[in-house]
Protein backbone atom coordinates (compact mmCIF):
# COMPACT_ATOMS: atom_id res chain seq x y z
CA UNK A 1 0.00 0.00 0.00
CA UNK A 2 2.84 2.35 0.84
CA UNK A 3 4.47 1.60 -2.51
CA UNK A 4 1.28 2.55 -4.38
CA UNK A 5 1.04 5.87 -2.50
CA UNK A 6 4.70 6.57 -3.26
CA UNK A 7 4.24 5.82 -6.98
CA UNK A 8 1.09 7.94 -7.23
CA UNK A 9 2.69 10.89 -5.44
CA UNK A 10 5.79 10.63 -7.63
CA UNK A 11 3.62 10.57 -10.77
CA UNK A 12 1.66 13.59 -9.55
CA UNK A 13 4.80 15.61 -8.78
CA UNK A 14 6.40 14.56 -12.08
CA UNK A 15 3.26 15.59 -14.02
CA UNK A 16 3.18 18.96 -12.27
CA UNK A 17 6.86 19.62 -13.07
CA UNK A 18 6.41 18.65 -16.72
CA UNK A 19 3.44 21.01 -17.01
CA UNK A 20 5.16 23.94 -15.27
CA UNK A 21 8.54 23.75 -17.00
CA UNK A 22 8.02 22.02 -20.35
CA UNK A 23 4.44 22.57 -21.49
CA UNK A 24 3.68 25.97 -19.98
CA UNK A 25 4.23 29.01 -22.24
CA UNK A 26 6.45 31.69 -20.71
CA UNK A 27 6.89 33.95 -23.74
CA UNK A 28 6.29 34.10 -27.47
CA UNK A 29 9.03 34.55 -30.04
CA UNK A 30 8.46 35.40 -33.70
CA UNK A 31 10.25 33.64 -36.53
CA UNK A 32 10.51 35.79 -39.68
CA UNK A 33 11.96 34.00 -42.71
CA UNK A 34 13.48 35.68 -44.74
CA UNK A 35 14.01 39.10 -43.19
CA UNK A 36 13.08 41.10 -46.30
CA UNK A 37 10.94 40.86 -49.43
CA UNK A 38 11.99 41.44 -53.02
CA UNK A 39 9.94 43.23 -55.68
CA UNK A 40 9.75 40.19 -57.99
CA UNK A 41 6.17 39.14 -57.09
CA UNK A 42 7.48 35.68 -56.13
CA UNK A 43 9.29 36.21 -52.84
CA UNK A 44 7.33 35.51 -49.68
CA UNK A 45 7.91 36.11 -45.98
CA UNK A 46 6.64 33.64 -43.39
CA UNK A 47 5.94 34.95 -39.89
CA UNK A 48 5.31 32.38 -37.18
CA UNK A 49 4.58 32.80 -33.48
CA UNK A 50 6.60 30.27 -31.47
CA UNK A 51 5.61 29.48 -27.86
CA UNK A 52 8.67 29.32 -25.58
CA UNK A 53 8.81 27.25 -22.38
CA UNK A 54 10.96 27.87 -19.28
CA UNK A 55 13.97 26.16 -20.87
CA UNK A 56 13.95 28.61 -23.79
CA UNK A 57 12.81 25.95 -26.26
CA UNK A 58 9.62 25.56 -28.25
CA UNK A 59 6.80 24.37 -25.99
CA UNK A 60 5.66 21.00 -27.37
CA UNK A 61 2.02 20.39 -28.30
CA UNK A 62 1.18 24.09 -27.82
CA UNK A 63 0.07 26.78 -30.28
CA UNK A 64 -0.41 30.50 -29.81
CA UNK A 65 -3.54 32.32 -30.91
CA UNK A 66 -2.23 35.39 -32.72
CA UNK A 67 -3.74 38.52 -34.23
CA UNK A 68 -1.94 40.17 -37.15
CA UNK A 69 -2.68 43.75 -38.19
CA UNK A 70 -0.88 45.53 -41.03
CA UNK A 71 -0.20 49.07 -39.88
CA UNK A 72 1.80 50.44 -42.80
CA UNK A 73 2.48 49.31 -46.36
CA UNK A 74 -0.64 47.22 -46.90
CA UNK A 75 -0.67 48.41 -50.52
CA UNK A 76 2.80 46.86 -51.11
CA UNK A 77 1.88 43.29 -50.14
CA UNK A 78 -0.80 40.68 -50.41
CA UNK A 79 -1.63 38.15 -47.71
CA UNK A 80 -1.14 34.65 -49.08
CA UNK A 81 -2.03 32.69 -45.93
CA UNK A 82 -3.17 33.66 -42.45
CA UNK A 83 -3.94 31.24 -39.62
CA UNK A 84 -4.57 33.08 -36.37
CA UNK A 85 -5.08 29.90 -34.33
CA UNK A 86 -1.60 28.59 -35.21
CA UNK A 87 0.06 32.02 -35.41
CA UNK A 88 1.19 31.90 -39.03
CA UNK A 89 1.15 34.71 -41.61
CA UNK A 90 2.58 34.47 -45.14
CA UNK A 91 2.82 37.62 -47.24
CA UNK A 92 4.01 38.31 -50.80
CA UNK A 93 5.26 41.48 -52.45
CA UNK A 94 3.20 42.92 -55.30
CA UNK A 95 6.18 44.55 -57.02
CA UNK A 96 6.72 47.89 -55.29
CA UNK A 97 9.51 49.00 -52.98
CA UNK A 98 8.59 50.11 -49.49
CA UNK A 99 8.29 49.26 -45.84
CA UNK A 100 5.65 47.11 -44.15
CA UNK A 101 4.83 47.27 -40.44
CA UNK A 102 2.84 44.45 -38.88
CA UNK A 103 1.47 44.58 -35.33
CA UNK A 104 1.29 41.15 -33.69
CA UNK A 105 -0.74 40.51 -30.55
CA UNK A 106 -0.99 37.24 -28.62
CA UNK A 107 -2.71 36.09 -25.45
CA UNK A 108 0.70 35.76 -23.78
CA UNK A 109 2.13 39.20 -24.58
CA UNK A 110 1.55 42.28 -22.47
CA UNK A 111 2.16 44.71 -25.31
CA UNK A 112 1.99 43.95 -29.05
CA UNK A 113 5.11 43.38 -31.12
CA UNK A 114 5.67 45.49 -34.23
CA UNK A 115 7.66 43.88 -37.03
CA UNK A 116 9.15 45.88 -39.88
CA UNK A 117 9.80 44.20 -43.22
CA UNK A 118 11.58 46.00 -46.04
CA UNK A 119 10.68 45.43 -49.70
CA UNK A 120 13.78 45.99 -51.84
CA UNK A 121 14.71 45.54 -55.50
CA UNK A 122 16.29 42.25 -56.44
CA UNK A 123 19.66 43.23 -57.90
CA UNK A 124 20.79 39.75 -58.91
Amino acid sequence: MLLIIFILSFALIFSFLIWQYVLNIYEVDFLVEPKELFTDNKSIVRIEAIPINSFGKRAPFRQVKTEFKILEGFNYIEVVYEDTSKGILIIRSIGQEGKVQIKISTNYSLIPTILEILIVKNLA
